[in-house]
């Protein structure tokens, strides 16, 4: 019981991603589509999810072998999206299709990140296969406490500075204070 999506050479899958995907999305695809070329030496086609007469919101059923990238129309993107909390990311293969999504773009690069490092991890070079349980669930929290202990140094003009606001009303010591991080404000006014 395992979804295969590479195997001697071939696949008979695509990558969709939504239809008006923003850069963040389409370089994601990017990275997944390197990462399998290099390993397995097969192209992943990439295409949009646009499909004549669905509308915003509508959900597709599709019986074609996809890798869905983001919030695409597929009614699997839009099932394991409904089941995220803000802040979250999965991976989770349901039926013929491998679900990457998160709760934002950025979530969801890092879900295809996720993704790319199984691949890369994987010890086939001929096949390349997910079991029909594979799921990951990440949550936004996870990564921050990467963040804790790291130091930041900032330089800028008022942006950094804080003009009437001072240093500490910033973005830069917001963030620091947020994340536990140690950091550094050389933020001056007018420069």
């Amino acid at each position: 019981s395992e979804l295969v999506l590479v195997e001697n050479g071939k696949t008979d899958y695509v990558i969709v991603r939504p239809e008006k995907g923003q850069s963040y999305i389409l370089d994601s695809l990017k990275t997944l589509r390197d990462a399998v070329q290099e390993k397995y030496s097969v192209n992943l086609k990439p295409q949009d999810d646009w499909v004549k007469g669905i509308g915003k919101g509508d959900a597709y059923i599709s019986e074609a072998p996809e890798i869905l990238i983001g919030e695409t129309n597929r009614k699997e993107s839009i099932e394991v999206l409904a089941t995220l909390q803000s802040g979250e990311y999965a991976i989770r293969v349901s039926g013929n299709k491998l679900v990457l999504i998160g709760t934002t773009d950025y979530l969801t690069g890092l879900a295809v990140q996720e993704f790319v490092k199984f691949v890369n991890e994987s010890a086939s070079t001929t096949e390349l296969a997910v079991s029909n349980d594979y799921s990951v669930l990440k949550s936004q929290e996870d990564f921050n406490k990467l963040l804790a202990g790291i130091t930041m140094y900032a330089m800028g003009d008022s942006y950094f500075g804080g003009s009437s606001l001072g240093k500490e009303g910033t973005w830069v010591n917001l963030l620091g204070e947020k994340y536990g991080m140690d950091y550094v404000n050389y933020g001056i006014g007018g420069s």
